[in-house]
Parts: C-alpha cells; structure tokens; sequence
C-alpha cells in the first residue's frame, strides 16, 4: 500500500509547489517503508538543467526524481500509484529510507 504524505503540507505549501514546478522532500509510506521523493516538473527541470549547464557544465539531478507534468496533488498522487505498481520503490532500496 502506498500513503503519499500531502497531509504534512500545508496549503501554502502546496501552492507554492504548483507555481515553483517542484516539491523537494515529499514523504511517501509504501508497506511500512517510508521514502522520501522529489517532484519535479518537466518545464522546471529542463529550466534547472539549461541553467546548470550554462553556468556550471554539468547537471546532477536530485536523488528519487519523480517528473510530472504538473506539480499538483492530484498529478503527484497519479504519478506514484503507478510507480507503485511498478515496483520503483523496490528499486530506490533502503539507502532512501526516512530514518
């Protein structure tokens, strides 16, 4: 079972996320294992890399990236369901784990 943690947000913070295009940290229980993922959009992280790039040479992406195309609950919530089911957070391993 997969319990994606919006409830620790709080509304600003959700907003904030949706005009930004990204949300860093967001908690998500899956069997009892809790994770931590970073949400970002497809317009936001290709702004991040062309910048990156441009100033520094490289880009280096956040660990447990998850891309969407819009940073909303409801877009995050899709998104995870069915990484789920596909058994990305078996891949992420343990290392990722929330201590």
């Amino acid at each position: 079972m997969i319990n994606i943690r919006f409830d620790e947000l709080s509304e600003r913070d959700i907003f904030e996320a949706e005009c930004k295009g990204y949300l860093s940290g967001l908690k998500v229980e899956v069997d009892g294992k809790n994770f931590i993922v970073n949400i970002y959009s497809l317009t936001r992280l290709n702004q991040d890399f062309q910048t990156e790039m441009e100033y520094y040479g490289y880009f280096a992406t956040e660990p447990n990236l998850v891309i969407v195309d819009e940073v909303t609950p409801e877009k995050i919530k899709f998104v995870l369901e069915i990484n789920y089911k596909g058994k990305y957070f078996d891949e992420i391993g343990v290392l990722n784990e929330v201590k």
